[in-house]
């Protein structure tokens, strides 16, 4: 938290937005149980190929890694700048593209969504990008599996040291808002167990963010008669919580712990 308030202009900030997964907390052990659910859903002769890819996808010896993109519709890998234009691609064996083949299969900039564009920017990301590739259709059910066992399991959860009496300071000051693609249910338990669930001056659940996006900031700027302008943007998901809003005025920071993404910290 302390690095985030160094990065801002105060003068400039009269709301602060926050993502839920991956920005309020840092547990890592609910992404295996996520990628043992997602193998176990694909067909038992993919299951084998599933793991050879994902292992060395986590340590960034594969075309499919941290801060590159998963086109679901192409089955490609392409990498993105900080304007989301494609400046590189990869079939998912590690063919590079030439230059004018990546100019016509992308012509504008990567719009992120959760139909068949995935910013592999968390750990959430990586084991879906591979099962997707194997032949799942829908990891929802995997998803929603995690999130419960994340609730209900001793331990898989652990409020970040501090970060509640920072964001308490924080909310004596400027209003805090927390916009998350989960449901109502989850997010209240996932808060109570970071002893986060009082901070929050409003909660937008279920956003479908990014193409949610523009529907949300109205909602907000309504609630505070706050311009988006004076917003800024925490999360840990380029293509979803960051760029989005950029294009509607607001600042943001990126929160990206394995450094995959630099340039737009």
């Amino acid at each position: 938290m302390e690095k985030i308030l160094k990065k801002i202009d105060p003068k400039k900030i009269e709301l602060f937005l926050f993502d839920l997964d991956g920005t309020l907390y840092e547990d890592q052990d609910h992404f295996d149980y996520y990628a043992k659910c997602l193998a176990e859903r694909l067909k038992p002769e993919k299951r084998d190929f599933f793991w050879k890819d994902l292992h060395p996808s986590r340590r960034g010896n594969h075309t499919p890694s941290l801060g590159r993109v998963y086109d679901l519709e192409k089955d490609l890998i392409p990498e993105i700048d900080a304007k989301r234009r494609v400046k590189a691609a990869w079939t998912w064996e590690g063919i590079k593209l030439k230059d004018d083949r990546v100019a016509a299969l992308y012509p504008r900039y990567a719009q992120g969504n959760m139909e068949n564009m995935f910013y592999m920017g968390d750990g959430w990301w990586l084991p879906a990008a591979c099962a997707f590739h194997y032949g799942l259709k829908d990891p929802g059910y995997c998803y929603q599996k995690t999130k419960k066992w994340l609730v209900e399991t001793d331990h898989a959860l652990r409020p970040v040291p501090g970060l509640g009496e920072k964001l308490g300071f924080l909310s004596e000051i400027y209003p805090l808002v927390l916009a998350t693609n989960s449901d109502q249910e989850g997010t209240e338990r996932l808060l109570k167990l970071l002893e986060l669930e009082k901070i929050f001056h409003s909660i937008f659940t279920c956003c479908e963010k990014p193409a949610g996006t523009e529907s949300l900031v109205k909602k907000i700027e309504e609630e505070f008669s706050i311009d988006s302008q004076g917003f800024i943007s925490i999360g840990d998901n380029y293509l979803k919580e960051i760029s989005p809003i950029r294009d509607l005025g607001a600042q943001s920071i990126l929160i990206d712990p394995h450094g995959v993404f630099s340039e737009n910290k």
